[in-house]
């Protein structure tokens, strides 16, 4: 068994890493990990304290050793989830960039034939936006501003219109709102060349979103999100990573519009709803560029990565031979 291991700031290491398999849980042959933002800056020395760790906080994998009871067969296909009982992988506790792992069998989910691993590796992101729907409390026919073009993002615009929502994509990156509008999402805007709260007055009439959503790692100035909701609506500031930047907001808009914030940070409990909503096709990540990367150099790719860390707000899908 092998396992890379940041060390130290800027330093990945390929180490044996044997860990015995116990009652209850599964050893999976890891077959392709996902490498996220947070995984590169932690690389790259933004918090050496947590260190050593190894990155990737969701992968896709092979059973190979299991107890009968568990109903999994050798060889089944399944999901490595980013929870760890009270923690998160790669904030804490390490993740998956190992040829084989071991984890307890709760955090093993079998996967759908229907649900190809290149889908599969965004299950994060897609129990993020099931958990975002329900925090905001999104109702039929109304009105969702949604503040990033990421793929968390775009699955989250994706579950408002299949819950009959209106989704209203903001974003400056041209690329990532055309995959926005070839995923059919009728209301894009971009931000770097459109008045964004007139646009948004025009799409809903003037009377602005019932809700808006804020991806705390984008580029787009968190006022604008506070200037778009209407009346009483409810705002979510989203941190799908470990890393997002302070900013400066004037908070009397959430006053005189009595707007109510939320914060959300995860999407546990939700991963098995995220990979049903991907098998019967009601979340698509086929317009998504995709990135691919070789484990015996993933190295490589993590120093190449970290000089543009700020930038870098994709997964990078390792695959494991």
């Amino acid at each position: 068994m092998k396992a890379w291991i940041i060390k130290e700031a800027n330093h990945l290491s390929l180490e044996a890493a044997d860990t015995p398999r116990k009652t209850g849980e599964v050893k999976v042959k890891v077959t392709l990990a996902a490498i996220s933002h947070s995984d590169v800056a932690l690389y790259a020395g933004r918090d050496e304290k947590r260190l050593p760790l190894i990155p990737s906080r969701i992968a896709i994998g092979l059973v190979s050793e299991s107890d009968e009871e568990m109903g999994l067969m050798k060889g089944e296909r399944v999901l490595l989830t980013p929870y760890y009982h009270e923690h998160i992988r790669t904030l804490d506790v390490s993740g998956y960039l190992q040829d084989y792992v071991v984890v307890p069998r709760e955090y093993v989910i079998p996967l759908p034939e229907k649900v190809a691993d290149s889908s599969a590796i965004f299950a994060e992101q897609a129990a993020m936006a099931v958990a975002t729907v329900d925090q905001l409390e999104l109702k039929k026919g109304e009105y969702i501003a949604i503040f990033g073009t990421n793929p968390y993002c775009l699955l989250l615009a994706q579950l408002a219109d299949y819950y009959h929502a209106i989704p209203i994509v903001i974003g400056s990156d041209e690329e990532e709102l055309e995959q926005a509008k070839a995923m059919g999402l009728c209301y894009t805007i971009n931000s770097g060349k459109q008045d964004v709260l007139q646009r948004v007055r025009d799409v809903t009439g003037g009377l602005l979103t019932e809700c808006t959503v804020l991806e705390g790692t984008g580029k787009i100035n968190p006022q604008l999100a506070l200037s778009v909701s209407g009346e009483l609506g409810r705002v979510c500031i989203v941190g799908t990573d470990a890393y997002i930047g302070k900013v400066n907001v004037d908070l009397r808009a959430v006053l005189a519009k009595k707007l109510k914030v939320l914060g959300l940070t995860d999407g546990r409990g939700n991963v098995p709803a995220a990979v049903n909503l991907l098998n019967i096709g009601a979340l698509s990540v086929k317009e998504i560029a995709l990135n691919y990367a070789n484990f015996d150099t993933i190295d490589q790719d993590f120093e190449r990565l970290k000089e543009g860390v700020n930038e870098f707000g994709d997964l990078l899908l390792c695959k494991v031979d």
